[in-house]
């Protein structure tokens, strides 16, 4: 092939490329709206091959011109000759040097990525509600053709997200490799490192949900600073077990759609200057569509917030109401949340005595939940916290410094085993240093 068709045919297959990994960019970059860097690296990498040919090809010109010089012995009295030879040695042993890095950075680029905090799912500052969701390794049937639960999971959660116009991102990782031993802190870890609001996953290590069974078992964690306390986390003692035709249908996953919603919900509203805010929540207690424990969601979000304005008796009605509804809907968790809160009200407003009846009330319920469920952890933080604020109360408004050290010791049993078991907790670790005073108190110098 001649020089010139040789640079036309670099040209032309330079541009058919070019095109190529254009259309490859625009099409990764609407799909997932991240900059996409495998069409850039491949069309660089092609440009860079390109290099290397230029710099290695044969040139019979100077070759010839070289060996005529040697014959006539002036090739070696030529130091500008020698100088363009020593160039020519570093630039190709700088483009090997340079080849083998790319080599190496190809082979460890997922490592590359980690390092550098690119293989995240979500970005620390998008306001989105964002999911990500594990595989459950059961397979489900839908349209026609068998998928992941955790896929389906993951498309339905699309699906309302269009359909109700909310701000919730999902993610489904089909590709990892799930442990048989997935624990709850391995959760709790993935969730933050990947900047989730909220990891679903499957339970790997029961007979209720084997891979060759029909019941899917799931599991959620939401991020701490959506202050949902036992709402929004159930670890793998507590799953939510149901068949194939619950996941389609939204039952198995009915708290998790109504975190979601609620939290998205919250998300848009909250532009709002504070007064449009609690209207805006009193509108959306009337919603038909919301199930009762969202409706319970936004009494706690509306009544907490009405505290902050330091207003105790409007809120102590919403806590109240709340209270019923979750009696009447049977509903422990929820019913233990609005007894402690009623317990702080009456404190806050001098009743100390409906404060202690209260919070007595919130303790028995809770530790009847641990006691049912014991490996639960967000129990066993509840108890240690009903503890602690009995012990509060006792101390500092009945003067009771025997009952309050009973109650504190609990709990500071309960936080130090649960700091032991999950030392990267800081929820755990500052409950217990706080515990620690509390009982110093008790026991003065």
């Amino acid at each position: 092939m001649s020089e010139k068709n040789r640079i036309k045919w670099e040209i032309i297959t330079t541009a058919i490329l070019f095109v190529i990994c254009i259309v490859w960019f625009i099409r990764d970059y609407r799909e997932d709206a991240h900059f996409p860097f495998e069409p850039v690296i491949g069309f660089l990498s092609y440009l860079f091959i390109l290099l290397g040919v230029f710099i290695f090809q044969k040139k019979p010109g100077r070759q010839e011109t070289n060996a005529m010089s040697r014959r006539s012995g002036r090739g070696f009295q030529n130091p500008g000759e020698i100088r363009n030879t020593s160039y020519f040695v570093y630039i190709k042993g700088g483009y090997i040097i340079i080849l083998l890095g790319l080599i190496i950075g190809i082979w460890q680029k997922d490592n590359i990525r980690a390092w550098l905090g690119y293989d995240r799912f979500f970005k620390a500052d998008d306001e989105n509600f964002k999911i990500l969701i594990l595989p459950f390794k059961q397979m489900c049937e839908m349209s026609g053709k068998n998928y992941d639960a955790g896929y389906v999971l993951a498309e339905r959660l699309v699906q309302i997200t269009k359909e109700e116009d909310l701000k919730i991102e999902v993610k489904y990782w089909s590709d990892f490799q799930v442990a048989d031993y997935f624990f709850d802190q391995t959760a709790r870890e993935l969730q933050q490192y990947h900047h989730a609001d909220m990891l679903v996953f499957g339970v790997y290590q029961t007979s209720d949900c084997s891979a060759e069974g029909d019941q899917i078992c799931l599991n959620y964690v939401t991020d701490e600073k959506w202050n949902l306390g036992m709402a929004g986390t159930n670890f793998s003692s507590d799953y939510q077990k149901g068949g194939f035709d619950d996941l389609k249908k939204g039952r198995i996953q009915e708290k998790v759609e109504n975190i979601a919603r609620f939290i998205s919900i919250l998300a848009q509203i909250k532009s709002l200057d504070h007064a449009a805010y609690l209207e805006k929540l009193q509108v959306l207690l009337n919603e038909p569509d919301f199930s009762s424990s969202s409706k319970l969601d936004i009494i706690l979000e509306l009544a907490d917030k009405l505290v902050e304005e330091g207003k105790l008796n409007e809120p102590l009605v919403q806590f109240e109401n709340g209270l019923q509804i979750s009696i009447e809907q049977e509903n422990r968790e929820y019913r233990s949340i609005f007894l402690s809160r009623i317990g702080e009200t009456h404190s806050a407003l001098g009743n100390l005595e409906k404060a202690l009846q209260f919070f007595e009330e919130d303790a028995k319920l809770t530790k009847e939940l641990y006691d049912s469920y014991p490996q639960n952890v967000d129990y066993k933080n509840g108890l240690a916290i009903s503890y602690a604020k009995l012990g509060q109360l006792y101390l500092d408004g009945k003067s009771n410094a025997e009952k309050a050290k009973s109650c504190f010791q609990e709990s500071y049993r309960l936080w130090q085993e649960l700091t032991e078991a999950y030392p990267a907790y800081a929820e755990f670790q500052r409950n217990f240093e706080k515990i620690q005073r509390d009982l110093e108190r008790c026991n003065p110098k």
